[in-house]
């Protein structure tokens, strides 16, 4: 498990979810699209890596299913914790595709991973300026403040982000470390038990309930 120091205590890192865009709008029948089809219906990253890597190199999608194609192997690299390779193929995702929400989140997650929060940052705001009801642009840049330790910027956005969702367990947790680098170590415990219960597997809130003795 990874940490860093938020106002002086320690907060467990979770990858946040990224999106991966399965369609593919051009005929069956091209080699390209037949690689990128494996590629989606693979469990193993680096599988996923390499047919992504042949659906961009060996056929001749449009700009946006090359956009598609380059953000799905960028989130493999993220899986497998290259996260600089990720950001190159964001990079790519985002020139052929502006207006693609999905892929300043990933990129933004990637940034997050790196440390790079004002990067980071930068894309969850392009991201919301682009799809604002999207419940996790508004998670993601609450988490990536309040690892910035921007606690009271942060709140909002965890706020928005429950009201789009609110059974949002990231959220909810987001909003835990936002209480507790505040000092309120009460409601931080109330929300990373609330997020436990949304989420079993959230090891990071039971984790920090462990380490605030309240679980």
């Amino acid at each position: 498990m990874r940490g860093i120091v938020i106002a002086g205590f320690l907060a467990s890192v979770f990858w946040l979810p990224v999106f991966s865009v399965p369609a593919f709008s051009v005929p069956a029948w091209a080699k390209d699209v037949n690689y990128c089809t494996e590629a989606v219906n693979t469990d193993d990253q680096q599988s996923k890596i390499d047919l992504y890597t042949k659906c961009i190199f060996d056929g001749d999608l449009s700009k946006i299913n090359l956009s598609i194609a380059y953000n799905n192997r960028g989130n493999a690299y993220d899986e497998i914790g290259q996260f600089n390779r990720a950001v190159q193929d964001y990079d790519r995702a985002v020139s052929l595709d502006p207006n693609d929400a999905a892929a300043f989140i990933n990129r933004g997650v990637a940034y997050g991973n790196l440390g790079q929060y004002s990067l980071s940052l930068g894309d969850y705001d392009r991201a919301i300026e682009l799809s604002p009801n999207n419940p996790t642009a508004w998670q993601n840049r609450c988490d990536a403040k309040a690892r910035a330790g921007e606690f009271s910027d942060a709140l909002p956005d965890c706020q928005q982000a429950l009201r789009l969702d609110p059974d949002n367990a990231i959220a909810t947790y987001s909003r835990g470390l936002i209480y507790e680098g505040k000092g309120d170590t009460v409601a931080a415990i109330n929300h990373y038990r609330r997020a436990l219960d949304l989420n079993p597997n959230l090891l990071e809130a039971k984790n920090d309930l462990a380490r605030l003795g309240a679980l």
